[in-house]
């Protein structure tokens, strides 16, 4: 059974416990070398973003009234208006892109090299197999959480 709630409040809660908390973070000690780490934890930030967006797009394809709580979720993450936000705009669709790659690949998965890569593009280094596994399999964790999350709930607006 599940329990109906405002949009507005599940979209909310969802930003909170999901792109505001560190729920994905770091594993201790890494990065190994970083030269921007506020700009690094803005990259975290906006892929925990990607990820409950992908969540909520999915739960959307099962429940049309999804769609509100994605309306809600863009209006906490994104800019006011448009044209402030054009930049944000693609690159949350890049790490969306991205992370659907990770979480459901069209191959063989290599979250190894996903993690490698995901470092390099936010300015940092890292090297270690163990870290760079461990970051990777993270955020497919992070994603069945937040769906786990919005399976609990019936929007209503």
């Amino acid at each position: 059974m599940t329990t109906r709630a405002p949009a507005q409040l599940i979209a909310t809660e969802l930003f909170q416990q999901f792109v505001q908390e560190p729920s994905v973070d770091f594993p201790h000690g890494a990065p190994a070398a970083c030269e921007d780490r506020a700009a690094l934890d803005d990259e975290l930030r906006l892929y925990r973003f990607a990820s409950v967006l992908l969540a909520v797009l999915d739960a959307e394809q099962r429940d049309p009234a999804f769609a509100a709580v994605r309306d809600e979720l863009e209006r906490l993450f994104l800019p006011p208006r448009a044209a402030d936000g054009r930049a944000k705009l693609v690159f949350l669709r890049k790490a969306m892109s991205e992370l659907a790659e990770l979480i459901q690949p069209d191959d063989e998965p290599k979250p190894m090299s996903w993690a490698r890569r995901w470092f390099q593009r936010a300015g940092a280094h890292e090297s270690n197999p163990a870290t760079l596994a461990m970051f990777a399999l993270r955020w497919p964790h992070h994603f069945t959480a937040v769906a786990g999350a919005l399976r609990e709930f019936t929007p209503v607006t």
